[in-house]
């Protein structure tokens, strides 16, 4: 409500003459009064006398919406039930018009009646009161002349105006009561806040969800409780049903900050408008499912890694293959792809057991995630192979001296309890886009590779076959020396020795 207070003793136009509408929203219209004046009720018969200056704490102490007007009919004085059930503050309500409490449409018709009551003393009508929300409230007022601090004035006095209405107003009560009751009992947290996001209330489920007590809580942010990067699709959120342009609830996963962690939580958002339609305030339905998305995150890790050495597996591999190429195209890099197979794993397996079978591939996996890049991929797709995805290469030679790191770190000796094994491993490269453009063709190309290695001893590491020309191996940086090793002693297609493993 905006008022002017330098417009209270402004005096209201006798009836008859024509007049802009104080207080309203219709300015430059006019209305000639004596229209209107005939929709005000016949007076009621004068009082002997003149009320009396009451208190105004005895006024506070009624449950009866008491004004004091102006003889203009503008706010002086507001008991504390009508500021509380109309929901203002004394200064908002000081030194604005009687009729700003009132629909718009009744704006007119409260006008008249203050004109009327030059005429009479008191008056008796029933017209339903705004709160500042613009909520109505049906109510029964009687008006009257009396005197306050010095001056003559009108005593606005409004209750409820029926036995039905009164019954009415007690169902609310009941009903408020119950709503309260089950509001602070409820499993499920519920926070109210502002559109700006100040929290006005918060339930108890609410409060331990969050880790805080409620005083902790109100007029805190609620965006506070959100990690940084859901900040931005909250504000997000909260625009789309404000402007309207989505629907008045929305319904969503995100993550808050508890005292202690962060927790995902299923949320149902619902926004409250008032009788008029102005957005006032957001619900936030809250439903803790941090155990579902964990359960949720062990079964895709499953689905995605080794249970043994906790590498990715396949599947993972595939992923990260899609994501390299995509690098790889983007920033015209290439991709390696080693495979690994660990030389007389089977003699280790059978002369010592499963069991150090299985500790020499976890110490196996360990060191290979030590001797290769951040942005590298180590998988193990099967018994003793590994793969190595080295992205983002510029020639053979960033694989090569990934791989002969490996290689060194997996030649060290391996101890189990009181057992010492010497290991060794063979490996064979592949390279997209050259050696292939799927991930399938790539790992026949480095399998032939490195069958090709271990026909020429332990430890060795079968390079790319080549079915191009000299100028295609150029951009792989191979020495001269390497280059004529390739053309003069080029692998077999019928050499089949790679399938007696």
């Amino acid at each position: 409500m905006t008022h002017n207070k330098d417009s209270i003793n402004k005096p209201i136009p006798e009836p008859g003459q024509e007049r802009s509408l104080p207080g309203s929203d219709w300015k430059d219209q006019v209305v000639p009064a004596a229209e209107v004046l005939p929709n005000c009720q016949a007076p009621v018969p004068a009082s002997p006398r003149s009320i009396p200056e009451p208190s105004m704490k005895r006024f506070s102490s009624l449950d009866d919406l008491i004004l004091i007007l102006n003889h203009n009919g503008y706010i002086l004085e507001v008991n504390k039930p009508a500021l509380r059930q109309l929901d203002y503050t004394l200064s908002e309500l000081e030194g604005s018009s009687i009729a700003d409490l009132y629909p718009e449409n009744k704006s007119e018709l409260i006008h008249a009646r203050i004109h009327a009551m030059k005429l009479q003393d008191t008056a008796l009508f029933k017209e339903p009161i705004r709160t500042k929300d613009g909520f109505t409230i049906p109510v029964e007022t009687r008006l009257s002349w009396g005197d306050w601090r010095e001056q003559r004035v009108l005593f606005w006095v409004s209750r409820g105006n029926s036995a039905v209405e009164n019954s009415s107003y007690e169902a609310v009560e009941h009903a408020s009561v119950f709503f309260r009751t089950v509001y602070d009992t409820a499993a499920v947290p519920v926070v109210f806040f502002h559109l700006d996001g100040k929290i006005l209330e918060a339930n108890q489920s609410f409060q331990e969800l969050a880790g805080r007590q409620r005083d902790q809580l109100l007029n805190r942010k609620f965006q506070n409780l959100l990690p940084e990067e859901e900040i931005l699709l909250h504000k997000k959120r909260l625009q789309k049903i404000i402007s309207g342009s989505g629907s008045h609830s929305q319904h969503y996963e995100t993550r808050i900050y508890t005292k202690n962690s962060t927790i995902h939580v299923n949320c149902l958002l619902l926004m409250i408008r008032g009788q008029n339609g102005k957005p006032l305030y957001f619900i936030n339905h809250m439903q803790n499912v941090t155990p579902r998305k964990k359960f949720e995150e062990q079964l895709q890790h499953l689905a995605t890694h080794d249970p043994l050495t906790d590498l990715p597996n396949r599947t993972m591999l595939q992923d990260r293959f899609v994501h390299a190429v995509s690098i790889a195209k983007r920033h015209g890099k290439l991709i390696g792809l080693v495979l690994l197979d660990l030389d007389d794993f089977k003699v280790i397996n059978d002369s010592h057991g499963h069991e150090i079978g299985d500790r020499l591939l976890i110490e196996i996996a360990n060191r290979l995630r030590s001797a290769v890049r951040e942005s590298d991929t180590v998988a193990r797709i099967g018994g003793d192979e590994f793969v190595i995805l080295l992205e983002g290469i510029s020639n053979s030679r960033d694989a090569l001296k990934v791989l002969e790191k490996a290689l060194d770190k997996l030649s060290e000796p391996v101890s189990c309890d009181e057992l010492t094994l010497d290991i060794s491993a063979s490996a064979g490269l592949s390279t997209y886009p050259f050696d292939g453009d799927t991930l399938a063709r790539l790992l026949r190309s480095a399998d032939f590779a490195m069958y090709n290695a271990k026909g020429m001893g332990n430890g060795r590491i079968g390079l790319p076959e080549f079915p191009g020309t000299r100028e295609q191996l150029a951009m792989f940086n191979l020495d001269e020396l390497e280059l004529e090793k390739q053309e003069k002693d080029p692998p077999s297609e019928n050499d089949n020795s790679h399938q007696s493993k």
